[in-house]
């Protein structure tokens, strides 16, 4: 059966390295359906030649915002709880 790889695979299949995200392989049907199952691939249709999707992740803007400190001003934040003391004392010996 082929299969429409929809994500990159590190390895090698048959001693030949998995296709990249978009490309095609013909696997014997029970791996191909595993595949399928497990989203990493879809059943090969020949007249289907959309372009493959990216994946979707983080893009760097995203990565920046979540980075980015968000603005608060001293009188709206929170109070910092103080910090412990320094603990037990210890044991002096006689």
């Amino acid at each position: 059966m082929k299969v429409r790889m929809l994500m990159d695979m590190s390895g090698t299949h048959d001693g030949e390295p998995w296709p990249p995200a978009g490309g095609t392989v013909d696997l014997p049907e029970l791996q191909a359906e595993k595949l399928i199952a497990a989203g990493l691939a879809e059943k090969w249709r020949s007249h289907d030649k959309k372009e493959p999707e990216k994946p979707k992740g983080l893009t760097k803007a995203k990565v920046e915002a979540a980075t980015l400190e968000p603005e608060v001003e001293s009188a709206d934040a929170p109070a910092v709880p103080p910090k412990r003391g320094p603990g037990r004392p210890r044991k002096v010996q006689p």
